[in-house]
């Protein structure tokens, strides 16, 4: 597999897997289930993994600014998802703190659908960005991967 096509790959799978946070974390909202809720703590994304690894030969291919705005909207996005995963899952304290599942109240459930809103406007804005750059990458030629 050639590195362009590793690369586009990697942009699709930054894509997909915040895609799939985003789904999860609003079923969470939609439903106030945290218990039976699959949202996960984003511990590590792919898209961190990739750019502490090659950040300067991405900025190569895709040029700085544009990958400062992707830069700028991952971090963006975590931060607001980070902000609805508290809200259904704050630091708990000791062992009955682990075992008490936290319902949040009404206000905490408005702000959480607010920062929905948000995030929802964050990913249709990283989408866009990321098809730029895998656009980019395309019109590349394989010279520039090796």
């Amino acid at each position: 597999m050639s590195e362009k096509t590793k690369c586009l790959e990697t942009l699709e799978d930054i894509q997909k897997e915040h895609k799939s946070l985003l789904v999860a974390i609003e079923l969470l909202v939609r439903t106030g289930d945290a218990q039976n809720s699959s949202v996960k703590e984003p511990a590590s994304c792919s898209f961190s993994k990739w750019s502490e690894n090659s950040e300067s030969i991405i900025q190569q291919r895709i040029g700085i600014q544009l990958y400062e705005k992707l830069s700028s909207l991952h971090e963006q996005w975590h931060t607001t998802y980070m902000k609805i995963y508290t809200i259904y899952f704050p630091k708990k304290r000791g062992l009955l703190g682990k075992l008490i599942t936290h319902k949040p109240s009404t206000l905490e459930h408005d702000k959480a659908t607010s920062y929905l809103d948000d995030l929802h406007k964050i990913e249709e804005e990283f989408e866009k960005t990321i098809t730029v750059c895998q656009r980019r990458i395309q019109a590349l030629s394989e010279s520039k991967f090796r």
